[in-house]
């Protein structure tokens, strides 16, 4: 009787099986290119000199309103830059088609501008975080030598600031 469960457990779970794996309809399936396409990475991302004018408007608008603010911390400029970046510049998680995209991109003519208004974002960025490191180093000599407090206190007067 055992032996008479099993099989029958077994024969309705390859059914089952066979069941999932679904009916064929006679269509085949459309054939994905083993190797990625640059048209491939167009169809998911659009054109990638649109995609170039587009970041680089988009980069220039972001260093004109980081160059308006006073003080910015390095959290708020990494969400900043996050927004910037449009959608055609984000990596795909496919290495080849990501690639492919960038290559085109380099083959446009406002790429060079893309990257010089890059470039004075970087440099921009960069400033800012060594006006940062100089701000926290001075805040720490001040509280340093403001005579023979414990780390506690001194702690305490950093976090005030």
């Amino acid at each position: 009787m055992r032996a008479f469960l099993t099989l029958a457990l077994a024969i309705v779970a390859m059914m089952c099986l066979l069941e999932s794996c679904g009916e064929s309809t006679g269509e085949a399936a459309p054939a994905v290119p083993a190797v990625p396409t640059l048209e491939q990475a167009i169809a998911e991302r659009g054109d990638p000199c649109d995609c170039v004018t587009e970041n680089k408007e988009s980069a220039a608008a972001f260093l004109e309103g980081m160059k308006s603010m006073d003080e910015v911390s390095t959290a708020e400029l990494n969400v900043l830059i996050s927004e910037a970046v449009l959608p055609c510049m984000q990596p795909s998680g496919n290495r080849e088609l990501d690639r492919l995209y960038t290559q085109a991109m380099g083959g446009c003519m406002e790429f060079i501008n893309l990257t010089e208004v890059m470039n004075e974002v970087k440099e921009e960025v960069l400033a800012r975080a060594q006006k940062g490191m100089d701000s926290a180093k001075d805040k720490v000599k001040e509280a340093v030598v403001d005579g023979k407090q414990s780390a506690s206190d001194v702690l305490d007067k950093l976090m005030e600031n």
